[in-house]
Formats: C-alpha cells, structure tokens, sequence
C-alpha cells in the first residue's frame, strides 16, 4: 500500500514540474519581446503593394526600380520565431512612427534627403485585376475620402435593392395569387438588377516615404531631428528592374478547368492529348534575378550562392473596351516588340506592343498557317445533374442558353488539338503582321498506344524465340541427316 502511495506522490511532483517548466518557458518568451528600430515597406512586386518588414537583422532592403516604394521608419516589438526561423513584429501591440530624414547615398554620395508622408494604396478594378495606384500628401486623403464616399454609395444602392426585390417579392406574389402572371416575361421584365460587385479596393491613410530610383546600388539611414543617426537604420539599397520580358499563358483544358496550368518559357513545349479543346488566356510577364525577387518579398531568406532567373506572372491581357480584341493602353511603352533575350537599358512598361493593335493567335501546323483564332470571352457553367463537372462556352452563348449576365470568367484563345504527326506552334500576331516577341509555343500532340500495339508488341519477343527454336531444329535435322549419310556410305 505505502508503495501506492509513494507512485501516486511521486506521479503528483512531475505534473507540478511540467506545470513550472511550461510557465517558465511561457515566460521566457514573453521577455523575449523587445523594442527595436525596424524599416516597414510597400513595395510595388510587378503586380501589386506588398508588405514587408526588415528587422535589424537584415542588412539589404530590395525595391523595384521607376516605380514608387514606400518605407516607413518604425519602432515595434520584434520576437524570434523558430518554426520559420526567422522574426516577426508585433505592430498591434507597438507601431510607432520614427521622425527624421531618409537619406540616400550613392558611391558615398548624398543624392536625395526625403521627409515622410501619408499615402494610400488603391486599386479601382480590384486587387487581383485592376493596375495599383499610390497617392501622396493631400491626394493620398482625397483619395480616401472618394473610396469612402464610393462604399458608401455602394452600400446604399445595395441596401435599395434589397428593399425594391422584397417589394418585388410581395407584389409577385399578389398577382400569382390575382392570377395576372400570364407568362414567364411578366416575372421577369420587372424584377430589380443588384448592383455590380464592390471590387474598388483601398488601404487606410499611412505614413512613408516615397522612394523611386533607376536601377542600381544605394545606402539609406534615417537622421533624427537632433542630427544624429538612428541606431539600426543603415542599410544596403538594392533597386533592380526586369531583365526580360515576355508572354505567358495560363492554360485551360476543356475538362480540367479548375486544374489549369501555367507556362512561362518563352518556346517551351506543351504536352497535350489529341481531340481537346485548349483555351490559351495570356498574361504579361517579367525576369527577374532569383535572390532579389525573393528577398523583395520575404527579406529574411537565406541568400541564394547560385542565383538564378525567375520568371513572375503581371497582369493578364484585357481587351480595350472599344475594341473586343486588343489590350488596353498604357503610354511610354518600348517600341521593339522582339526584344526577348536582349538587356533592356530602361524598364518596359506594363504592356508589350501597346499601340492598341489587334492581336490573334496564329497556329501553325504541318509548317502550313492555319486560321487565326481571336481573342474572345468564356464562361463557365456547371453541369446539372449528379454527374458534377463543368461545361466553357462563348459568353454570348452562354447568355443565349440561359446564363446570367455577369463579367466572362475569363478571356482566351480556343485551340482545338486533334491527332497529328506534327507538332503545333502557336504565337500572337498582330494585324500588321508582327509576331510578338517571347509569346511562341510549341504543342507536343502525345499518341496515346493502343492495347492491339502493346499486344503486338507483347508478342514480339515470342515470336523471335520460336523463329529460333524452329530454325534450330531444321539445323539439326539437316546435320542428323547427313550424318546418316555418310555412315551408309562408309
């Protein structure tokens, strides 16, 4: 009994000192929490503001080059994260704006001494569709105030609408019940259309300071009011640009629509399967060195010893809205539109060959132009039934079938692949005849083997070791038979 007891007691003492240990590990932590000097920046990534923060940690702040980045000087408590090695902020708890000067120096040089201001990111088209736009000073508060106004009316109309389909609702159902409802027009001539989806997107009013260079190596320290240099500010610059550019396409086969598939390589080969229809949605592309595009992003990565070049997906092609087949218009866009694999002295602009063209897909096969095929609008609709799946048709056919109007899923090239010996190249041509340089693929068509061919070819070496048993025993019989022969003889 006392050897019970002595277990039970001694069972007791280790829970206590798990309980110890894990508070004191709890408290080890929380200590672990201090106050640091941090750099938080948004920095533009070839599509949207992305947020970042380097702690003092990291020496090399990473920015695109002639586009506007904003680093804001910050005081936060900062604490070491093992599960990703790496450190993170915590701004609810602190986020305390640092006055001074940003200065940035060039070869030694003091080239630019800048002061912060408020800005705001916005993005009128959407997050995922529409260019970011950044405004400073007094247009970054009018612009908020236009994006509140612009929710505010959204919210209004919504609630509207709610109301007039509710009216819309009792009065259907007065006249069902009156036996007035004559055909199905009737029901829906009058019914009230809900607004077009809130997609207008807007940060809150912060503080930054703007920084646009050209390309190249800096140095950056904040100065302080009394003139002194803030501890942990110096740091390394890094502003890079694109070194090629070109076209990607993210493609679509007819039957996996939610699985599709990207390539970004300008001339790489595409294995499909024959007799499928696949839908080719292009997007604009950038190169960029490896180590810095990653560090631009997650600034507390492991530096890369081989670096590498990364190909980044930007913005898909749009048509211009008065005309269904060319992309929309940006100013100061490169005039050479085959400068894939050449070093560009400045940035592209946004869009390859922005001179408002159209462009179709040009398919070649069998080294014969085959039809262009245009560049037109999708959507998508699931199939009724209990088999579940999904069927693609032309947004003007599917309105015709009954669909809803709403925006296309998406907007794509339709290739129809069938069986053939050869391969299939596809590029986009302009009107005047120009092939756009880094939009060319090649589709590989993969035959599929019969099972008649696997059986063939099952049979092949059966067939080879009878050949030679049956040949073998000929051999022997001729060689029995003339031995017999000369034994008669002899």
């Amino acid at each position: 009994m006392r050897r019970i007891y002595a277990v039970i007691l001694a069972l007791l003492l280790l829970v206590i000192g798990q309980h110890n240990s894990l508070a004191s590990v709890t408290a080890e932590t929380d200590s672990e929490r201090r106050e640091e000097f941090v750099y938080g920046v948004n920095a533009y990534n070839g599509t949207i503001y992305q947020g970042t923060f380097y702690p003092p940690s990291v020496d090399t702040v990473y920015i695109l080059a002639d586009r506007v980045s904003m680093i804001s000087p910050r005081k936060t408590l900062i604490y070491y994260w093992a599960v990703t090695n790496e450190y993170k902020a915590d701004f609810d708890s602190m986020n305390e704006d640092i006055s001074g000067t940003l200065e940035i120096r060039s070869n030694g040089q003091l080239i630019a001494s800048l002061q912060p201001r408020e800005y705001v990111i916005q993005y009128r088209e959407g997050i995922t569709k529409g260019e970011a736009e950044i405004y400073l000073g007094g247009d970054a508060i009018t612009a908020y105030a236009d994006w509140q106004e612009a929710l505010k009316e959204y919210r209004f109309a919504v609630s509207e609408y709610y109301q007039a389909d509710r009216d819309w609702q009792t009065t259907l159902t007065e006249r069902v019940n009156a036996g007035e409802i004559t055909s199905e027009a009737d029901v829906l001539v009058s019914r009230p259309v809900k607004p077009a989806d809130f997609v207008y997107s807007s940060t809150k009013v912060f503080k930054g300071v703007p920084v646009n260079l050209k390309s190249g190596n800096y140095d950056i320290q904040l100065r302080n009011e009394q003139g002194q240099i803030v501890a942990d500010s110096v740091k390394k610059l890094v502003v890079f640009n694109a070194e090629r550019v070109g076209v990607g396409y993210t493609v679509i086969p007819d039957d996996k629509w939610t699985t599709p598939e990207l390539t970004y390589n300008p001339g790489e080969f595409l294995y499909v399967r024959p007799n499928h229809t696949l839908y080719l949605e292009p997007f604009f592309e950038s190169e960029y060195k490896e180590q810095y595009y990653t560090h631009l992003s997650a600034p507390q990565s492991p530096n890369i010893a081989n670096t590498d070049w990364q190909w980044v997906k930007e913005e898909n092609f749009k048509p211009r809205p008065d005309n269904p087949y060319s992309w929309s218009s940006r100013d100061g866009m490169a005039d050479d539109v085959t400068f894939i694999g050449e070093r560009r002295e400045r940035q592209p602009g946004r869009y390859i060959n922005d001179d408002g063209k159209k462009y179709n897909l040009q398919i070649i096969e069998k080294y014969q132009a085959e039809d262009q095929v245009a560049f037109e609008d999708y959507m998508v609709r699931q199939t009724p039934g209990k088999a579940l799946g999904y069927e693609i048709l032309g947004a003007v056919e599917g309105v015709s079938q009954g669909m809803r109007e709403r925006a296309p899923d998406f907007s794509a090239f339709k290739v129809k692949v069938h069986l053939s010996l050869q391969d299939m190249i596809v590029s986009l041509r302009s009107e005047d005849e120009i092939f756009l340089g880094g939009s060319s693929r090649t589709l590989d068509i993969v035959r599929s083997a019969s099972s008649n061919e696997l059986f063939f070819a099952l049979l092949l070496p059966l067939g080879v070791g009878v050949t030679l048993v049956g040949y073998r025993r000929q051999t022997l019989k001729r060689h029995r038979a003339s031995l017999a022969v000369s034994d008669e003889t002899s």
